[in-house]
């Protein structure tokens, strides 16, 4: 981010640190341990890799109907050395347990740590890396990268992507409907790119991992 961090926006970003490890553990499938450990990944240039920390995302909740392997963790990064690991651990192995005070002095080094370590590049980045086999039984491994300078845009780009094939349609059977299991991924992407958001991916073979 490019702007100071707000007070009010470092007490969301914590109460997202302290609340995302219970959700993890209720959207874990049973018999598989939830994972809260950050991890090193690959956001492409010009972000590169980054630390980055397990979230759990309601869209993401293991579904009957879904492979195991979408039953995965989402990584969000972009926090600095500082915040990953002074400010993070603590925040996510106490959760909602962590007494208001101490949740204020947290809140007030994510700010600090926040305000006084980011450096260039800013945006927002999604990437997308799933690994299987294809049609013909080889393993590869695919990658989708999403960018654009403006997290805010990049946010709005999507909502409005989404609006795009809709807006004269007829209006749609009554009920609650999550957005990921209703929209053409594909169509999604390029009403994306034409509105300015930046799209790569790539598809190759991988050494195989099993029979």
């Amino acid at each position: 981010m490019s702007e100071s961090l707000s007070r009010p926006a470092a007490e969301e970003m914590l109460h997202v640190l302290q609340t995302k490890t219970a959700c993890d553990r209720a959207n874990t499938p049973a018999g598989a341990s939830p994972r809260r450990m950050p991890r090193l990944v690959d956001y492409h240039p010009p972000f590169g890799r980054r630390w980055s920390f397990p979230a759990a995302l309601a869209e993401m909740a293991p579904d009957a109907s879904w492979p195991l392997a979408l039953a995965q963790p989402v990584y969000i990064g972009g926090l600095n050395p500082f915040v990953s690991f002074c400010i993070a651990p603590p925040a996510m192995a106490l959760g909602r347990r962590t007494p208001p005070a101490l949740s204020r002095a947290l809140a007030s080094g994510l700010r600090w740590g926040m305000n006084h370590f980011r450096r260039p590049p800013f945006g927002a980045v999604i990437t997308l890396s799933m690994t299987g086999n294809d049609a013909a039984g080889r393993a590869v491994k695919y990658e989708q990268t999403l960018r654009h300078f403006d997290s805010y845009f990049f946010a709005a780009a999507s909502f409005m992507a989404f609006f795009k094939p809709y807006a004269g349609a007829s209006p749609a059977p009554a009920g609650l409907r999550i957005m990921g299991r209703w929209v053409d991924p594909a169509a999604h992407m390029e009403n994306m790119k034409a509105l300015g958001v930046e799209a790569e991916e790539s598809l190759e073979e991988t050494a195989r991992t099993g029979p």
